[in-house]
């Protein structure tokens, strides 16, 4: 898979790597191959170091593509759905999510993109 990595926090350049590999999915997440995506401000503020956002990391969480691998507790969805990615999920608890059923209203997302990479690129 070919990605826009950027290497280091603070850098102002992506680097194009071509041996990007995605982990296999947990028990509930889906594995997405991105057809399209756009880069936003808020990844704009994760590359610069203001929001945090561990390093190194592929920008560009607004996109859609089609589903590649599945986990074992996925119902829902299957291989080759073609879906959009959602910035942050909703919490399925608030009135939004549960009375009102418009999780992209939901009061209790909060911009959690920190994290360890999802990804391995040749051997590392």
């Amino acid at each position: 898979m070919r990605a826009a990595v950027l290497r280091n926090t603070g850098d102002e350049k992506l680097e194009i790597v071509d041996d990007v590999e995605p982990n296999p999915p947990g028990p509930t997440d889906v594995t997405v191959k991105i057809e399209a995506t756009g880069v936003c401000h808020s990844d704009l503020h994760a590359m610069n170091g203001s929001l945090p956002q561990g390093a190194p990391f592929v920008p560009g969480h607004e996109g859609a593509g089609v589903i590649t691998a599945v986990g074992d507790e996925v119902t829902d969805l299957k291989v080759g759905d073609h879906v959009v990615v959602a910035w942050s999920p909703p919490c399925g608890r608030c009135n939004n999510c549960v009375e009102r059923n418009q999780p992209h209203l939901c009061v209790m997302i909060q911009f959690a993109i920190a994290g360890l990479p999802r990804f391995k690129e040749g051997d590392t």
